[in-house]
C-alpha cells in the first residue's frame, strides 16, 4: 500500500516557475506527489493559483490576502475572493495572517484582513493557511 503525498504549501503561481512549472510537476509525479495545493497570496496570485488547478488534475489551490498583501488589498474586491472561495478546486483560506518582522504592510490592516479571513475560513468550514512571523502575542 502507497502513502499519498501531498505537497500543501506549494506556489506555483509565482514567476520563478515560469520556464519549468510542467516539469516541477512531472517530478512532483515521479518522486510519488500526487497532490499539490498551490496556496495564493492575493487575488492576483490566487487566481493564478485557481487557473493552475483547473489545468491540472493533481493540483488545487487556495485564495487568500498574505500579509505582506495586505494594505494593496482593494476592500472592493472581497466579493472577488468570495467567488473563488466557492470554486470546487479551492480547498483553503489564505496564505493570511500576520508578519511584524517585515512590516510590509500596516499592523492593524493586516489584523483586520487576517481576521476577516479567519472569519470566512469558518463560515466555509476550510482550512485556514497562516503565515505568523514576530507576531506570535
Amino acid at each position: 500500500m502507497t502513502v499519498p503525498l501531498i505537497d500543501s504549501h506549494a506556489h506555483l503561481d509565482f514567476d520563478r516557475f515560469d520556464d519549468d512549472r510542467e516539469l516541477v510537476l512531472q517530478r512532483a509525479c515521479e518522486a510519488g506527489v500526487d497532490t499539490v495545493i498551490s496556496i495564493g497570496t492575493n487575488l492576483a496570485s490566487s487566481r493564478r493559483a485557481l487557473a493552475l488547478a483547473e489545468a491540472h488534475d493533481m493540483v488545487y489551490s487556495t485564495a487568500g490576502v498574505h500579509p505582506h498583501q495586505a494594505d494593496e488589498f482593494d476592500d472592493d474586491d472581497w466579493p472577488a475572493l468570495t467567488q473563488l472561495w466557492n470554486h470546487p478546486k479551492v480547498v483553503g483560506v489564505g496564505e493570511m495572517g500576520l508578519d511584524y518582522y517585515y512590516d510590509y504592510s500596516d499592523r492593524d490592516r493586516q489584523q483586520e484582513i487576517f481576521a476577516r479571513q479567519l472569519e470566512a475560513a469558518s463560515r466555509l468550514d476550510y482550512p485556514a493557511i497562516i503565515h505568523i512571523r514576530d507576531a506570535f502575542d
